[in-house]
């Protein structure tokens, strides 16, 4: 990568890092998996976003304690220079397994950043702890529509749950 030219620099790592996402899972890259998650460890504190985003998707994909830490700690503030969006940082905490991650996102509910507050209702939507505090984003008419309508569906799908134990 280094002796590319600079403007292609990020469309290369990109498809490199694209190419050892489909190689983690595939047949022929069972035997290599532990060596490509220590590659990809080093692409999460690049400072290309393209990069780091398809690591830390194949690393979490992989749940990856590294990747993980490095997800809250970003959410903590405590990673300096890091630019992960808390949305997407959320997204991949919910993609890893949202409950173990529960105690890290809810406090995102009342996040003032709607896309930070959706993701963190879809990522907790399932937590029955959680179902009042969605409710209440859900009646906030001072909340942004699409904080609403997220509050909504998570609503809906628990509203579909108790239907269906009512009626069987």
């Amino acid at each position: 990568l280094e002796t590319a030219p600079a403007d292609q620099r990020t469309e290369l790592a990109v498809t490199a890092a694209q190419a050892v996402r489909v190689a983690t899972v595939s047949e022929s890259g069972h035997d290599q998996r532990q060596h490509i998650a220590r590659v990809l460890r080093r692409f999460i504190n690049t400072p290309c976003n393209e990069v780091r985003d398809v690591a830390l998707a194949v690393l979490v994909g992989s749940h990856d304690p590294e990747a993980v830490r490095f997800i809250k700690d970003s959410l903590a503030s405590r990673v300096e220079g890091c630019n992960l969006p808390p949305a997407d940082a959320i997204s991949l905490l919910a993609f890893d397994d949202p409950v173990q991650h529960l105690n890290v996102i809810r406090p995102f509910l009342d996040s003032p950043d709607a896309d930070v507050c959706v993701a963190a209702i879809r990522a907790v939507e399932f937590d029955p702890a959680t179902r009042q505090g969605i409710s209440e984003l859900l009646q906030d008419r001072d909340r942004p529509l699409e904080v609403r309508r997220a509050a909504l569906k998570a609503s809906e799908r628990d509203m579909a749950t108790c239907l269906a134990t009512v009626l069987n």
